[in-house]
C-alpha cells in the first residue's frame, strides 16, 4: 500500500507540471521560432540563389546573343569559317568573362542554319550558396540564341567598273584576266554578296537587284535578262550628226559603143604550116612574121569613169579563113576594123572622201535593225546612178547604187544628251542634261543617241578635210582598246536568282578607259525612285519603304581620253565636255578633273534622291574622289579579292538588319 501510494504520488506531480505548462505560455515562441528556422532557412537560400542565378542566367543570354551576332556579322555568304567562329566566341568572353560568379564549364559553340541563321548555344555551371547546405552544390545553365541578317524592301544597284586595267591582278600586275584577275574577284565578291542579302530577305519583303558595267560608255540597249529595251527607243533621236565622212561621187561614166567595118580577106605571101596559119589569122607571131600590134584587141563593154570623155579608138580584128591542113600550104585570113566612141552613161565612181561631220537617220539603227554601211578603208569599187555626195550609209542604200557595203548592227551603247563644258559643278546647272538623273526625254537635247562607231572617222582639225586617198582612220569598234568599246549590257534592278547573278557577272568583259560620271550617271538614273524610272521603283508590293543603295567599285581614277569614241562622243572634235580646250590627242590629263567634277556633282544628285552610296576602291589606294562620292562613312579600299570580299559582306551586313531572332 505504501509504494502504490507513492506512485500515485508521482503520477499527480507530473500531471501537474505539464496542466501548468499548459496555463503558462510565457516562452512559446522562442520554441516555435527554433523549430521554424530551418525551413525558413531554406526558402531564403532558394531565394537568393534563385535572384543570383537568374541575373547569371540574363548575363549569359546578352553574351549568347553578342556572340552570334558577332559571328553572322562576319560570315563571308553563308558558311562559318574560322575566323567568323572566333569572332563569336571574341564576344561571348567579352560579355560573359572567365570565373564570372564563380561559374565553370563556360561554352560558346555557333552553326549556320540552312536559312542562314547563326544558332547559338551557352552553357555554364552557376556554383550555390546558401542552398549548398542542402546538398544543392551547383546549377547548370543552358540557353541558345540565333542572329540573323534581315531586310525588308531593299533596291541595290551595281555600278561596276569593266574598263581594261580589270584584266589585271589587284597590284597591278599582269594576269590577263585568269582567276586571280581584279575582273574575277568582282564576279566572286557580287555572287557572295547577293546571297548574304538574299538570305535576309524576309518572306514578305522584296530584295531586287540590277547592274551597270560601264567604261567609256554605258549599254542600255537589250536587257540579257528580259530581252527588252532598257532605253525606249522614243527616248532616243531620230537622226544625228556623227565625226564621219562622205563619198563625193561625181567622176562620170562613159558608156562604150562599137561599130564595125566589112570583112577584108588577106593571104600570106608565101606557104606556111597549119600551126602558123592560126598564129596568122589570130595575128600573133611565128617565124617570119611579128606584127605590131600583136593579137587581137579587147572591145570595151564597160563604163569608163574619168573627168572628160574618152577619144574615139579604131581596133583592127582578125580570124583565120583557110581550112586545117597538112604541109605547107596558102594560108588566108580576114579583118576588119571597130570604131569604139563614148557617151556619157549616167553613171557616177568615187572621187574624193570628204571627212566632216555628217547627219544620219538613225530610225532603223537604233531599233536593232541591221544597216548596210560603207566601212572599208578602200576607195569604193561600185558606181552610183546619180553625181553627189553620199554618206556611208547612201553610198550603199541608193537606189541604182553597186556600191557593196557590211551589215552594221545598234550595241546599246548611247552618246549622252546635250550638256553644259563647265570646270566646275558646285551645282547642276540647266541644259547638263547629261548630268540629269530625273528628267523624261521631251527634246533632241534631252534624248540621247545611238553610239555608232562604224561611222566615225578621224581627221585634222576641226574643219572639214577632202582626201582622195583613205589617210583618214576609221574609229572602228574592233579596236576598243584605241578607240571605241561598249561593255556588257546593263539590267534593270529586278527580283534574282543565284544562277541568275553568276551567270550575268561572268560576261563582264573589261576594255575601255575610266569615265566615273558616265557610269554613275547611268547608276543613278535606273535606281531613283523620282526619275525616268519611277513608275517601277517608286513603291514595293508590300506597301512598305524601300532602301536604296548604289555600290560603286572601280579600279582606278579617272582616265578619260579625248580620241575615245564614248558617250561623251569624240572629244577632240565634237568638244561637249572641254569646249576650246579639248585636247587634240590622248591621253588627255586636263580631262580628269573636268569629270571628276561631273561624277562628284552626280554623287551629290544621287544622295538627294535618297540613295545611299557606297564606293569600293578595288587597288592600291582610295582616292579623295571616292571618299568625297560616297555617303558618310561608307567609303571602302580592299588591296586583294580576299578583302573585296570583305568589304562586299561588310557592306551586305550593313545594309540588312542585323537582330536577334530567338
Amino acid at each position: 500500500m505504501k509504494l502504490f501510494s507513492a506512485a500515485q504520488d508521482t503520477a499527480s506531480e507530473y500531471s501537474g507540471i505539464l496542466s501548468r505548462l499548459r496555463r503558462n505560455t510565457s516562452g512559446n515562441t522562442l520554441a516555435m521560432i527554433a523549430m521554424a528556422t530551418i525551413p525558413l532557412v531554406g526558402m531564403v537560400g532558394s531565394a537568393v540563389d534563385m535572384g543570383r542565378s537568374y541575373l547569371i542566367k540574363s548575363r549569359l543570354q546578352q553574351a549568347c546573343d553578342a556572340g552570334a551576332l558577332a559571328t553572322r556579322r562576319s560570315m563571308s555568304g553563308t558558311v562559318i569559317d574560322t575566323n567568323s567562329a572566333a569572332q563569336g566566341v571574341k564576344f561571348f568572353n567579352i560579355n560573359f568573362a572567365a570565373n564570372t560568379s564563380g561559374s565553370t564549364n563556360v561554352s560558346f559553340t555557333t552553326a549556320s542554319t540552312a536559312d542562314g541563321q547563326v544558332a547559338g548555344t551557352a552553357t555554364a555551371r552557376i556554383p550555390m550558396t546558401i542552398t549548398k547546405i542542402f546538398g544543392n552544390d551547383y546549377v547548370d545553365l543552358s540557353l541558345q540564341c540565333n542572329a540573323r541578317l534581315e531586310i525588308s524592301n531593299t533596291d541595290v544597284m551595281f555600278v561596276l567598273d569593266t574598263t581594261g586595267s580589270m584584266l589585271d591582278c589587284p597590284d597591278d600586275s599582269s594576269c590577263n584576266g585568269n582567276v586571280n584577275s581584279k575582273i574575277a574577284g568582282v564576279r566572286s565578291a557580287v555572287v557572295n554578296f547577293y546571297d548574304t542579302i538574299n538570305n535576309s530577305t524576309t518572306s514578305t519583303a522584296r530584295f531586287r537587284l540590277g547592274f551597270v558595267p560601264y567604261s567609256s560608255a554605258v549599254n542600255v540597249g537589250i536587257d540579257p535578262f528580259t530581252s527588252s529595251n532598257i532605253l525606249p527607243i522614243n527616248w532616243m533621236v531620230s537622226n544625228w550628226t556623227y565625226q564621219s565622212r562622205i563619198a563625193n561621187m561625181t567622176t562620170p561614166g562613159w558608156h562604150p559603143t562599137t561599130s564595125y567595118s566589112g570583112w577584108t580577106n588577106q593571104t600570106y605571101g608565101s606557104p606556111i604550116s597549119d600551126s602558123s596559119c592560126t598564129n596568122y589569122g589570130n595575128n600573133v607571131a611565128f617565124s617570119g612574121f611579128n606584127p605590131s600590134p600583136t593579137g587581137n584587141p579587147t572591145v570595151p563593154t564597160s563604163d569608163v569613169f574619168q573627168s572628160g570623155q574618152p577619144s574615139t579608138v579604131n581596133q583592127t580584128f582578125y580570124q583565120r579563113v583557110s581550112s586545117s591542113y597538112g604541109g605547107l600550104q596558102t594560108c588566108t585570113r580576114q579583118y576588119r576594123t571597130a570604131t569604139t566612141s563614148y557617151a556619157q552613161s549616167s553613171r557616177f565612181s568615187f572621187t574624193s572622201w570628204s571627212y566632216m561631220p555628217v547627219s544620219y537617220d538613225v530610225s532603223s539603227f537604233k531599233s536593232g535593225t541591221s544597216v548596210n554601211v560603207y566601212t572599208s578603208s578602200n576607195v569604193p569599187a561600185g558606181s552610183v546612178s546619180a553625181s553627189g555626195a553620199y554618206n556611208m550609209a547612201d553610198l550603199v542604200n541608193s537606189p541604182g547604187s553597186t556600191v557593196t557595203g557590211s551589215a552594221s548592227a545598234y550595241n546599246g551603247c548611247v552618246e549622252e544628251r546635250d550638256t553644259v563644258p563647265n570646270t566646275t559643278f558646285p551645282t547642276i546647272p540647266p541644259g547638263a542634261y547629261d548630268l540629269d538623273i530625273l528628267t523624261v526625254p521631251s527634246s533632241t537635247a534631252t534624248s540621247w543617241r545611238p553610239m555608232w562607231a562604224d561611222l566615225m572617222y578621224d581627221r585634222n582639225g576641226l574643219g572639214n578635210e577632202t582626201n582622195v586617198g583613205t589617210s583618214r582612220s576609221p574609229l572602228s569598234i574592233s579596236l576598243p582598246s584605241v578607240y571605241s568599246t561598249c561593255p556588257a549590257a546593263a539590267s534593270k534592278l529586278a527580283v534574282r536568282a543565284h544562277s541568275d547573278v553568276q551567270n550575268y557577272v561572268n560576261t563582264l568583259a573589261p576594255g575601255g578607259g575610266t569615265y566615273h560620271d558616265v557610269g554613275m550617271a547611268w547608276g543613278a538614273r535606273m535606281i531613283s525612285p523620282t526619275g525616268i524610272w519611277a513608275s517601277e521603283n517608286t513603291t514595293a508590293p508590300n506597301g512598305q519603304p524601300i532602301s536604296r543603295h548604289i555600290i560603286f567599285m572601280t579600279d582606278g581614277i579617272m582616265s578619260p581620253d579625248a580620241l575615245i569614241y564614248g558617250a561623251h562622243a569624240y572629244e577632240t572634235l565634237d568638244r561637249r565636255v572641254m569646249a576650246s580646250t579639248a585636247p587634240t590627242s590622248g591621253p588627255s590629263g586636263n580631262m580628269a578633273p573636268v569629270h571628276t567634277e561631273r561624277f562628284l556633282a552626280l554623287c551629290r544628285a544621287a544622295q538627294a534622291n535618297n540613295i545611299t552610296v557606297w564606293t569600293v576602291a578595288f587597288g592600291t589606294q582610295n582616292p579623295p574622289t571616292l571618299v568625297s562620292c560616297a555617303s558618310p562613312g561608307k567609303s571602302f579600299i580592299a588591296t586583294n579579292t580576299a578583302q573585296l570580299q570583305a568589304q562586299f559582306q561588310s557592306i551586305a551586313s550593313q545594309i540588312a538588319a542585323l537582330r536577334i531572332s530567338k
